[in-house]
């Protein structure tokens, strides 16, 4: 009769609520009213996808990932090629690869998609490594094993403890660790890169690339999320009002093919902070 009462119970539970954007219902609607949906790149220096069919790129990118490939390696370039070909397949049912193909600046184009291949790979593995030590970790090896996070093929699961156990991803989790904790102040800019979050800033808000920079580093009051990004702000900023520095810059641009610039041409996701992708 108790077994029933708590059967019933949990029944009962309404099933969590998942946010649209984990699902990326809006890619979904897309594809469905359209077709395979085109990316748009930055062409000027990183070449990788920005602005809103960036983040449904980057989105589908983790949720395929965490559901079809093992996090045992180190990086992407390490993963078996039937996962990688597998991935790429699902990407070409939702994203226009063809055009890139087609595309004059393709093997740049194809490098940028690689780059958030490799940094989505490295943002699934490190969450899988949060829930390893939550149920165990090291120290509990066994209920870790036992443990079978949502969505995530068990063998893959087993498959990640194990890569968790290599000397070399334990030598160089350490190192990364470190690096994190020297990381200065904390990025406002939602889950886009900086560079994606710039691109978008200024092809719907007409705001410039260094202008952003003080968008995602002050708080809804205006005021600086740490003074050292405030620094940052008025260094770069007293650059872009220096005849000489624009000159140089302008020179590089042109001797890279890129024609002339102003502070907008000038994009880089690492410039001040890593890309921080949630689904």
């Amino acid at each position: 009769m108790l077994l029933l009462i708590i059967f019933v119970l949990i029944a009962a539970v309404p099933p969590k609520k998942v946010r649209g954007k984990a699902k990326n219902e809006k890619l979904r609607r897309l594809v469905k009213a359209g077709g395979p949906v085109s990316l748009t790149f930055d062409r000027q220096v990183t070449f990788t996808p920005v602005g809103k069919s960036r983040d449904m790129f980057s989105r589908e990118v983790g949720l395929y990932m965490w559901r079809t490939v093992p996090f045992d390696k180190m990086g992407w370039d390490n993963v078996e090629q039937h996962y990688k070909d597998a991935v790429m397949n699902h990407l070409g049912e939702n994203f226009n690869l063809d055009e890139v193909e087609r595309d004059y600046e393709a093997k740049n184009l194809k490098g940028g998609m690689r780059t958030v291949l490799m940094k989505r790979y490295s943002d699934r593995k490190h969450e899988a490594r949060q829930l390893f030590d939550r149920e165990g970790g090291y120290d509990d090896l066994e209920r870790a094993r036992a443990y079978h996070p949502v969505d995530i093929p068990y063998e893959n699961w087993l498959r990640t403890i194990e890569g968790f156990q290599q000397q070399n991803y334990i030598k160089k989790s350490k190192a990364c660790k470190q690096v994190r904790e020297k990381q200065q102040f904390p990025y406002r800019g939602g889950t886009s890169s900086y560079g994606s979050t710039a691109y978008k800033n200024v092809m719907f808000y007409n705001l410039d690339w260094v202008p952003t920079y003080a968008k995602t580093h002050t708080d809804n009051q205006g005021n600086w999320v740490d003074p050292v990004a405030e620094q940052n702000y008025d260094f770069v900023n007293g650059l872009f009002q220096t005849p000489s520095f624009l000159s140089q810059l302008n020179n590089y641009l042109a001797s890279q093919g890129k024609g002339k610039g102003k502070s907008n041409d000038y994009d880089s996701d690492d410039l001040y902070d890593r890309e921080s992708e949630e689904d």
